[in-house]
Protein backbone atom coordinates (compact mmCIF):
# COMPACT_ATOMS: atom_id res chain seq x y z
CA UNK A 1 0.00 0.00 0.00
CA UNK A 2 0.99 3.89 -0.55
CA UNK A 3 1.60 5.56 2.50
CA UNK A 4 -1.35 7.43 3.42
CA UNK A 5 -1.23 11.23 4.40
CA UNK A 6 -0.73 12.42 7.35
CA UNK A 7 -3.76 13.57 9.22
CA UNK A 8 -4.11 16.84 11.82
CA UNK A 9 -4.63 16.26 14.93
CA UNK A 10 -8.88 15.79 15.92
CA UNK A 11 -9.53 19.95 17.38
CA UNK A 12 -10.44 19.22 21.03
CA UNK A 13 -13.81 19.71 21.82
CA UNK A 14 -15.57 22.96 22.62
CA UNK A 15 -19.13 23.67 23.48
CA UNK A 16 -21.14 26.32 21.42
CA UNK A 17 -21.17 29.47 23.54
CA UNK A 18 -24.94 29.53 24.53
CA UNK A 19 -24.50 25.62 26.38
CA UNK A 20 -20.65 27.15 27.62
CA UNK A 21 -22.35 27.88 31.35
CA UNK A 22 -23.85 23.94 31.50
CA UNK A 23 -20.86 22.75 30.66
CA UNK A 24 -18.84 24.43 32.99
CA UNK A 25 -21.70 23.93 36.14
CA UNK A 26 -21.85 20.40 34.99
CA UNK A 27 -17.83 20.05 35.37
CA UNK A 28 -17.97 21.83 38.69
CA UNK A 29 -20.09 18.73 39.62
CA UNK A 30 -18.48 16.25 38.64
CA UNK A 31 -15.93 18.10 40.43
CA UNK A 32 -17.12 17.95 43.80
CA UNK A 33 -18.36 14.40 43.52
CA UNK A 34 -14.82 13.63 42.91
CA UNK A 35 -13.28 15.27 45.90
CA UNK A 36 -16.17 13.70 47.95
CA UNK A 37 -15.63 10.02 46.42
CA UNK A 38 -11.87 10.71 47.44
CA UNK A 39 -12.86 11.73 51.18
CA UNK A 40 -14.89 8.78 51.52
CA UNK A 41 -12.16 6.78 49.75
CA UNK A 42 -9.44 7.93 52.83
CA UNK A 43 -11.88 7.64 55.34
CA UNK A 44 -12.91 3.96 54.10
CA UNK A 45 -9.07 3.03 54.15
CA UNK A 46 -8.74 4.63 57.56
CA UNK A 47 -11.97 2.72 58.67
CA UNK A 48 -10.29 -0.48 57.11
CA UNK A 49 -7.02 -0.50 58.84
CA UNK A 50 -8.79 0.45 62.29
CA UNK A 51 -10.92 -2.65 61.52
CA UNK A 52 -7.69 -4.99 61.08
CA UNK A 53 -6.67 -3.98 64.33
CA UNK A 54 -6.67 -7.56 66.19
CA UNK A 55 -9.26 -8.14 68.35
CA UNK A 56 -7.73 -7.58 72.24
CA UNK A 57 -6.48 -4.24 70.56
CA UNK A 58 -10.19 -3.14 69.16
CA UNK A 59 -11.91 -4.32 73.00
CA UNK A 60 -9.13 -1.87 74.88
CA UNK A 61 -10.49 0.86 72.63
CA UNK A 62 -14.07 -0.33 73.48
CA UNK A 63 -16.74 3.00 72.71
CA UNK A 64 -14.20 4.27 70.30
CA UNK A 65 -14.13 1.15 67.68
CA UNK A 66 -17.96 1.18 67.69
CA UNK A 67 -17.32 4.95 66.72
CA UNK A 68 -14.85 4.20 63.75
CA UNK A 69 -17.30 1.30 62.04
CA UNK A 70 -20.25 3.71 62.65
CA UNK A 71 -18.15 6.23 60.54
CA UNK A 72 -17.15 3.61 58.34
CA UNK A 73 -20.24 2.71 57.45
CA UNK A 74 -21.83 6.19 56.78
CA UNK A 75 -17.93 6.78 54.69
CA UNK A 76 -19.11 3.28 52.71
CA UNK A 77 -22.48 5.18 52.11
CA UNK A 78 -21.30 8.34 51.26
CA UNK A 79 -18.82 6.63 48.51
CA UNK A 80 -22.00 4.80 47.35
CA UNK A 81 -23.76 8.18 46.85
CA UNK A 82 -20.52 10.01 45.63
CA UNK A 83 -20.77 7.16 42.41
CA UNK A 84 -24.02 7.59 41.97
CA UNK A 85 -24.01 11.02 41.89
CA UNK A 86 -21.21 10.35 39.20
CA UNK A 87 -23.14 8.48 37.53
CA UNK A 88 -26.23 10.81 37.15
CA UNK A 89 -23.69 13.39 36.12
CA UNK A 90 -22.74 11.30 33.17
CA UNK A 91 -26.24 11.00 32.33
CA UNK A 92 -28.71 13.80 31.51
CA UNK A 93 -31.42 14.24 33.48
CA UNK A 94 -34.39 13.55 30.88
CA UNK A 95 -36.82 16.27 31.98
CA UNK A 96 -33.38 18.92 31.46
CA UNK A 97 -33.19 17.76 27.96
CA UNK A 98 -36.74 17.66 26.98
CA UNK A 99 -36.85 21.51 28.53
CA UNK A 100 -33.23 22.15 26.38
CA UNK A 101 -34.90 21.01 23.33
CA UNK A 102 -38.19 22.57 24.17
CA UNK A 103 -36.68 26.04 24.27
CA UNK A 104 -34.26 25.17 21.12
CA UNK A 105 -37.82 24.30 18.62
CA UNK A 106 -39.21 27.70 20.48
CA UNK A 107 -36.18 29.67 19.26
CA UNK A 108 -36.30 28.15 15.76
CA UNK A 109 -38.85 29.82 13.14
CA UNK A 110 -41.29 27.21 11.55
CA UNK A 111 -40.22 26.41 8.13
CA UNK A 112 -43.63 26.47 6.60
CA UNK A 113 -44.86 29.71 8.07
CA UNK A 114 -44.43 31.35 4.61
CA UNK A 115 -45.49 28.71 2.22
CA UNK A 116 -48.75 29.85 2.07
CA UNK A 117 -48.11 32.83 0.63
CA UNK A 118 -46.46 30.51 -2.47
CA UNK A 119 -49.85 28.87 -2.46
CA UNK A 120 -51.80 31.96 -3.04
CA UNK A 121 -49.71 33.04 -5.58
CA UNK A 122 -49.41 29.79 -7.24
CA UNK A 123 -53.40 29.59 -6.92
CA UNK A 124 -54.42 33.43 -8.31
CA UNK A 125 -52.11 32.60 -11.34
CA UNK A 126 -53.65 29.28 -11.89
CA UNK A 127 -57.05 30.85 -11.37
CA UNK A 128 -56.38 33.37 -13.93
CA UNK A 129 -54.70 31.46 -16.56
CA UNK A 130 -57.84 29.02 -16.25
CA UNK A 131 -59.81 32.38 -16.72
CA UNK A 132 -58.32 33.13 -19.90
CA UNK A 133 -58.45 29.96 -21.33
CA UNK A 134 -62.01 29.76 -20.80
CA UNK A 135 -62.17 33.03 -22.66
CA UNK A 136 -60.54 31.77 -25.58
CA UNK A 137 -62.17 28.99 -25.70
CA UNK A 138 -65.59 30.80 -25.71
CA UNK A 139 -64.18 33.02 -28.51
CA UNK A 140 -62.57 29.93 -30.64
CA UNK A 141 -66.17 28.36 -30.72
CA UNK A 142 -67.73 31.62 -31.58
CA UNK A 143 -65.48 31.81 -34.70
CA UNK A 144 -65.96 28.30 -35.62
CA UNK A 145 -69.69 28.40 -35.86
CA UNK A 146 -69.46 27.44 -39.22
CA UNK A 147 -66.53 24.68 -39.28
CA UNK A 148 -66.61 21.40 -39.09
CA UNK A 149 -65.94 18.79 -35.56
CA UNK A 150 -62.42 19.62 -35.19
CA UNK A 151 -62.94 23.44 -34.24
CA UNK A 152 -65.31 22.23 -31.82
CA UNK A 153 -63.23 20.16 -30.51
CA UNK A 154 -60.63 21.87 -30.23
CA UNK A 155 -62.47 25.28 -28.25
CA UNK A 156 -63.74 22.21 -26.03
CA UNK A 157 -60.40 20.67 -24.84
CA UNK A 158 -59.36 24.56 -24.21
CA UNK A 159 -62.45 25.24 -21.93
CA UNK A 160 -62.20 22.19 -20.13
CA UNK A 161 -58.78 23.00 -19.60
CA UNK A 162 -59.03 26.27 -18.22
CA UNK A 163 -61.93 25.12 -16.07
CA UNK A 164 -59.57 22.60 -14.83
CA UNK A 165 -57.13 25.23 -14.18
CA UNK A 166 -59.43 27.29 -12.77
CA UNK A 167 -60.66 24.80 -10.18
CA UNK A 168 -56.91 23.99 -9.32
CA UNK A 169 -56.06 27.45 -8.58
CA UNK A 170 -59.43 28.25 -6.27
CA UNK A 171 -58.10 24.70 -4.43
CA UNK A 172 -54.85 25.92 -3.75
CA UNK A 173 -56.14 29.67 -2.49
CA UNK A 174 -58.98 27.92 -0.33
CA UNK A 175 -56.57 25.46 1.42
CA UNK A 176 -54.04 28.47 1.87
CA UNK A 177 -56.82 30.53 3.22
CA UNK A 178 -57.75 27.86 5.29
CA UNK A 179 -53.76 26.76 6.75
CA UNK A 180 -53.95 30.25 7.70
CA UNK A 181 -56.63 30.37 9.72
CA UNK A 182 -58.43 32.47 7.53
CA UNK A 183 -61.43 30.37 6.48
Amino acid sequence: MADQPHRRAAKPFEPPPWEKEQFEELARERERAAEEAAVAEAERADADAEGSLSEEHASAIGAEGAVSADSAHEAGKRVDSAQEGREAADEPDAANVDAMLMALRAEEPDPASEVWKVGMVAGLFLTAMGLVLVVWSGVALARTLESGPTAYLGAGVMGLMGAGLVALGVWLVVRSLRKQGVL
